[in-house]
Protein backbone atom coordinates (compact mmCIF):
# COMPACT_ATOMS: atom_id res chain seq x y z
CA UNK A 1 0.00 0.00 0.00
CA UNK A 2 1.24 3.38 -0.57
CA UNK A 3 1.63 5.79 2.74
CA UNK A 4 -1.28 7.86 2.98
CA UNK A 5 -1.40 11.22 4.83
CA UNK A 6 -5.37 10.95 4.67
CA UNK A 7 -7.74 10.00 7.76
CA UNK A 8 -11.18 8.41 8.63
CA UNK A 9 -10.91 9.53 12.17
CA UNK A 10 -8.83 12.81 12.09
CA UNK A 11 -6.84 15.11 9.87
CA UNK A 12 -5.43 17.00 12.92
CA UNK A 13 -1.71 18.17 12.34
CA UNK A 14 0.46 18.21 15.21
CA UNK A 15 3.32 21.18 14.38
CA UNK A 16 6.32 21.32 15.91
CA UNK A 17 7.26 24.89 16.99
CA UNK A 18 9.71 27.10 14.64
CA UNK A 19 10.94 29.40 15.21
CA UNK A 20 10.98 32.42 11.86
CA UNK A 21 14.14 34.76 11.40
CA UNK A 22 13.79 38.51 11.39
CA UNK A 23 13.74 39.58 8.08
CA UNK A 24 15.02 42.82 8.71
CA UNK A 25 17.85 41.18 10.71
CA UNK A 26 19.01 39.12 7.76
CA UNK A 27 19.07 41.61 4.71
CA UNK A 28 22.41 42.61 4.07
CA UNK A 29 23.06 46.40 4.18
CA UNK A 30 20.13 47.58 4.61
CA UNK A 31 20.01 50.83 6.49
CA UNK A 32 16.75 52.51 8.44
CA UNK A 33 18.14 55.73 9.37
CA UNK A 34 16.45 58.81 11.85
CA UNK A 35 14.86 61.49 9.71
CA UNK A 36 12.18 61.65 8.10
CA UNK A 37 12.41 57.98 7.68
CA UNK A 38 11.93 57.85 4.22
CA UNK A 39 14.81 54.99 3.31
CA UNK A 40 12.76 52.65 6.35
CA UNK A 41 9.27 53.54 4.16
CA UNK A 42 11.24 52.00 1.01
CA UNK A 43 12.46 49.77 2.82
CA UNK A 44 9.08 48.00 3.73
CA UNK A 45 7.94 46.39 0.09
CA UNK A 46 10.92 44.69 0.35
CA UNK A 47 10.93 43.25 3.69
CA UNK A 48 7.63 42.00 3.11
CA UNK A 49 8.90 39.97 0.24
CA UNK A 50 11.22 38.56 2.40
CA UNK A 51 8.82 37.87 5.37
CA UNK A 52 6.08 36.09 2.62
CA UNK A 53 9.56 33.69 1.08
CA UNK A 54 9.79 32.70 4.78
CA UNK A 55 6.44 32.18 6.09
CA UNK A 56 5.92 29.63 2.78
CA UNK A 57 9.45 27.93 3.47
CA UNK A 58 8.64 27.81 7.00
CA UNK A 59 5.31 26.14 6.19
CA UNK A 60 6.48 23.51 3.90
CA UNK A 61 9.39 22.61 6.02
CA UNK A 62 7.65 21.85 9.38
CA UNK A 63 7.39 18.49 9.95
CA UNK A 64 3.89 17.63 10.58
CA UNK A 65 2.75 14.67 12.68
CA UNK A 66 -0.36 13.43 11.16
CA UNK A 67 -2.63 12.34 13.92
CA UNK A 68 -3.80 8.66 13.03
CA UNK A 69 -6.05 8.16 16.39
CA UNK A 70 -6.26 10.22 19.06
CA UNK A 71 -9.16 7.51 20.96
CA UNK A 72 -11.25 11.01 21.42
CA UNK A 73 -14.02 9.19 19.71
CA UNK A 74 -15.54 5.70 21.21
CA UNK A 75 -14.58 2.85 18.65
CA UNK A 76 -11.82 0.83 16.98
CA UNK A 77 -14.10 -0.22 13.89
CA UNK A 78 -10.81 0.71 11.48
CA UNK A 79 -8.33 -1.90 13.66
CA UNK A 80 -8.33 -5.75 12.63
CA UNK A 81 -7.80 -7.74 15.83
CA UNK A 82 -5.37 -11.02 14.86
CA UNK A 83 -3.83 -13.65 17.57
CA UNK A 84 -0.31 -14.59 15.96
CA UNK A 85 0.89 -17.33 18.80
CA UNK A 86 -0.92 -18.70 21.87
CA UNK A 87 -0.04 -21.94 24.07
CA UNK A 88 -3.41 -22.43 25.87
CA UNK A 89 -7.10 -21.35 26.09
CA UNK A 90 -7.82 -18.36 27.62
CA UNK A 91 -10.09 -15.32 26.97
CA UNK A 92 -9.26 -13.09 24.41
CA UNK A 93 -7.79 -10.02 24.62
CA UNK A 94 -9.63 -6.51 24.80
CA UNK A 95 -8.78 -3.23 23.75
CA UNK A 96 -10.85 -0.47 24.90
CA UNK A 97 -10.63 3.88 24.15
CA UNK A 98 -13.64 4.52 27.25
CA UNK A 99 -10.91 6.14 28.86
CA UNK A 100 -9.86 8.27 25.97
CA UNK A 101 -6.83 6.26 25.02
CA UNK A 102 -5.65 3.05 24.55
CA UNK A 103 -5.74 -0.09 27.24
CA UNK A 104 -6.16 -3.95 26.53
CA UNK A 105 -7.09 -6.12 29.27
CA UNK A 106 -7.44 -10.15 29.84
CA UNK A 107 -10.61 -11.53 31.80
CA UNK A 108 -9.52 -15.25 32.18
CA UNK A 109 -6.41 -17.26 31.22
CA UNK A 110 -2.46 -16.98 32.00
CA UNK A 111 -1.78 -18.88 28.62
CA UNK A 112 0.93 -15.97 26.13
CA UNK A 113 -1.87 -14.56 23.53
CA UNK A 114 -0.11 -12.45 21.06
CA UNK A 115 -2.31 -10.27 19.29
CA UNK A 116 -1.67 -7.62 16.48
CA UNK A 117 -4.35 -4.86 16.29
CA UNK A 118 -3.68 -3.59 12.90
CA UNK A 119 -5.45 -0.82 10.27
CA UNK A 120 -4.21 -0.23 6.67
CA UNK A 121 -5.78 2.64 5.91
CA UNK A 122 -2.28 4.44 6.54
CA UNK A 123 1.04 2.79 5.69
CA UNK A 124 4.59 4.10 6.87
CA UNK A 125 6.56 4.99 3.99
CA UNK A 126 10.27 5.37 3.96
CA UNK A 127 11.64 8.17 5.89
CA UNK A 128 8.57 8.24 8.45
CA UNK A 129 8.11 7.68 11.72
CA UNK A 130 5.61 5.63 13.89
CA UNK A 131 4.86 7.40 17.05
CA UNK A 132 2.80 6.43 20.23
CA UNK A 133 2.49 8.34 23.39
CA UNK A 134 2.62 5.99 26.33
CA UNK A 135 1.68 6.52 29.93
CA UNK A 136 2.00 3.06 31.64
CA UNK A 137 3.35 1.73 34.92
CA UNK A 138 5.20 -1.45 36.48
CA UNK A 139 2.46 -4.08 36.14
CA UNK A 140 2.91 -7.29 38.38
CA UNK A 141 1.16 -9.58 35.30
CA UNK A 142 3.26 -9.71 32.13
CA UNK A 143 1.67 -7.41 29.87
CA UNK A 144 3.45 -6.42 26.80
CA UNK A 145 1.97 -3.47 25.02
CA UNK A 146 3.09 -1.35 22.00
CA UNK A 147 2.90 -0.69 18.33
CA UNK A 148 3.73 -2.86 15.50
CA UNK A 149 4.04 -2.34 11.82
CA UNK A 150 3.03 -5.41 9.57
CA UNK A 151 2.99 -6.81 5.92
CA UNK A 152 -1.01 -7.77 6.70
CA UNK A 153 -3.76 -6.00 8.27
CA UNK A 154 -4.91 -9.39 8.46
CA UNK A 155 -2.16 -12.15 8.71
CA UNK A 156 -2.79 -15.28 9.24
CA UNK A 157 -4.72 -16.75 13.01
CA UNK A 158 -3.10 -18.58 15.31
CA UNK A 159 -6.01 -21.24 16.11
CA UNK A 160 -5.40 -23.02 19.78
CA UNK A 161 -5.68 -26.44 19.75
CA UNK A 162 -2.83 -28.20 21.60
CA UNK A 163 0.71 -26.90 22.24
CA UNK A 164 1.83 -23.90 21.19
CA UNK A 165 0.32 -22.43 18.15
CA UNK A 166 2.32 -19.92 15.66
CA UNK A 167 1.54 -17.89 12.72
CA UNK A 168 3.63 -15.00 13.60
CA UNK A 169 4.77 -13.36 9.92
CA UNK A 170 6.43 -10.22 8.67
CA UNK A 171 5.88 -7.40 11.39
CA UNK A 172 8.08 -5.54 13.85
CA UNK A 173 7.05 -4.33 16.93
CA UNK A 174 8.29 -2.46 19.63
CA UNK A 175 6.57 -2.32 23.59
CA UNK A 176 6.54 -1.48 26.93
CA UNK A 177 7.24 -5.12 29.26
CA UNK A 178 4.81 -4.07 32.30
CA UNK A 179 6.19 -6.52 34.31
CA UNK A 180 9.83 -5.63 34.19
CA UNK A 181 10.12 -1.98 33.54
CA UNK A 182 11.64 -2.32 30.25
CA UNK A 183 11.29 -1.79 26.39
CA UNK A 184 10.66 -5.22 24.42
CA UNK A 185 10.69 -5.89 20.62
CA UNK A 186 10.08 -8.44 18.42
CA UNK A 187 10.66 -9.06 14.49
CA UNK A 188 10.10 -11.75 12.12
CA UNK A 189 11.15 -11.94 8.15
CA UNK A 190 8.63 -13.86 7.12
CA UNK A 191 8.16 -16.65 9.38
CA UNK A 192 11.80 -16.16 10.37
CA UNK A 193 12.30 -14.69 13.68
CA UNK A 194 14.77 -11.46 13.11
CA UNK A 195 15.52 -10.70 17.17
CA UNK A 196 13.55 -10.18 19.64
CA UNK A 197 14.64 -9.06 23.23
CA UNK A 198 12.77 -8.42 26.68
CA UNK A 199 15.36 -5.31 27.25
CA UNK A 200 16.65 -4.41 30.35
CA UNK A 201 14.53 -3.95 33.69
CA UNK A 202 14.50 -0.68 34.53
CA UNK A 203 15.34 1.08 31.24
CA UNK A 204 14.42 3.53 30.75
CA UNK A 205 12.34 3.88 34.41
CA UNK A 206 8.84 4.55 32.97
CA UNK A 207 8.24 7.75 34.96
CA UNK A 208 10.18 9.28 32.63
CA UNK A 209 9.16 7.54 29.14
CA UNK A 210 6.86 9.57 26.73
CA UNK A 211 6.34 7.27 24.12
CA UNK A 212 7.86 4.45 21.26
CA UNK A 213 8.60 4.66 17.80
CA UNK A 214 9.04 2.74 14.58
CA UNK A 215 11.42 4.52 12.32
CA UNK A 216 11.87 3.46 8.19
CA UNK A 217 14.72 4.77 7.54
CA UNK A 218 15.24 2.27 4.06
CA UNK A 219 12.63 -0.18 2.19
CA UNK A 220 13.96 -2.79 4.33
CA UNK A 221 14.85 -0.78 7.18
CA UNK A 222 13.36 -0.25 10.37
CA UNK A 223 14.76 1.35 13.69
CA UNK A 224 12.66 0.64 17.01
CA UNK A 225 13.08 2.57 20.12
CA UNK A 226 11.66 4.89 22.76
CA UNK A 227 11.34 8.35 23.45
CA UNK A 228 11.95 10.65 26.75
CA UNK A 229 12.95 14.30 27.61
CA UNK A 230 16.01 13.65 26.28
CA UNK A 231 15.06 12.76 23.07
CA UNK A 232 14.73 9.36 20.77
CA UNK A 233 16.86 6.37 21.76
CA UNK A 234 16.91 3.40 18.94
CA UNK A 235 17.52 -0.25 20.94
CA UNK A 236 17.46 -2.02 18.08
CA UNK A 237 17.49 -1.85 13.92
CA UNK A 238 16.13 -4.70 11.61
CA UNK A 239 17.65 -4.72 8.12
CA UNK A 240 17.41 -6.77 5.08
CA UNK A 241 13.55 -7.26 6.20
CA UNK A 242 10.48 -8.11 3.82
CA UNK A 243 9.51 -5.04 2.20
CA UNK A 244 5.59 -4.91 2.25
CA UNK A 245 6.36 -4.88 6.23
CA UNK A 246 4.80 -1.36 6.84
CA UNK A 247 1.62 -2.14 4.46
CA UNK A 248 -0.31 -1.74 7.99
CA UNK A 249 0.07 -0.35 11.44
CA UNK A 250 -1.18 -0.31 15.00
CA UNK A 251 -0.53 -2.16 17.90
CA UNK A 252 0.75 -5.31 19.42
CA UNK A 253 -0.17 -7.28 23.03
CA UNK A 254 0.15 -10.24 25.05
CA UNK A 255 -0.98 -10.82 28.33
CA UNK A 256 -0.63 -13.50 30.41
CA UNK A 257 -2.93 -12.77 33.28
CA UNK A 258 -5.85 -10.56 34.78
CA UNK A 259 -5.77 -7.15 34.23
CA UNK A 260 -6.13 -4.09 32.63
CA UNK A 261 -2.88 -2.64 31.24
CA UNK A 262 -2.01 0.63 29.12
CA UNK A 263 -2.30 3.67 28.12
CA UNK A 264 -1.21 4.39 24.71
CA UNK A 265 -2.36 7.56 23.06
CA UNK A 266 -2.06 9.75 20.21
CA UNK A 267 -0.77 7.18 17.23
CA UNK A 268 0.77 9.48 14.42
CA UNK A 269 3.05 9.06 11.67
CA UNK A 270 6.13 11.73 11.23
CA UNK A 271 7.28 12.71 8.23
CA UNK A 272 10.37 14.32 7.10
CA UNK A 273 11.04 17.64 4.68
CA UNK A 274 11.85 16.64 1.18
CA UNK A 275 15.61 18.22 0.25
CA UNK A 276 14.44 19.15 -2.83
CA UNK A 277 12.18 21.73 -0.66
CA UNK A 278 14.56 22.33 1.39
CA UNK A 279 16.94 23.27 -1.22
CA UNK A 280 14.30 25.66 -3.33
CA UNK A 281 13.52 27.86 -0.70
CA UNK A 282 16.93 28.42 0.29
CA UNK A 283 17.52 29.32 -3.95
CA UNK A 284 14.93 31.36 -3.46
CA UNK A 285 15.72 33.01 -0.92
CA UNK A 286 19.15 34.31 -1.70
CA UNK A 287 18.18 34.79 -4.94
CA UNK A 288 15.53 37.49 -3.57
CA UNK A 289 18.13 39.04 -1.23
CA UNK A 290 20.60 39.60 -4.78
CA UNK A 291 18.16 41.49 -6.61
CA UNK A 292 17.50 43.72 -3.28
CA UNK A 293 21.17 44.27 -3.33
CA UNK A 294 21.22 45.14 -7.00
CA UNK A 295 18.47 47.58 -6.76
CA UNK A 296 20.48 49.40 -3.88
Amino acid sequence: MVASISSKKSDKPIRHKTTCLNPEAIVTGAKVLPGDGTEANNLKPNMKKISAVILVCSTGLIAQAQLIDDFSSAGLSEYTQTIVLQNGASSPLVFSDSTGGLTVSKASGTAAEQVLFLRNDYSLGVGQTLRVGASVATNSIYSDFGIVVSALVNPTAAVWVSGTVDTRNNYIAVYVKGQTDAIGRAGFNGAVNAGGSSGTAGVPDYSNLLGLFINRTAADTFAVGYTTASGDTTTFTYTGMNTAIGNAIGFYADVRGVTSYGTLDNLTITPVPEPSTLALCGMSFLGLVAVMRRKK
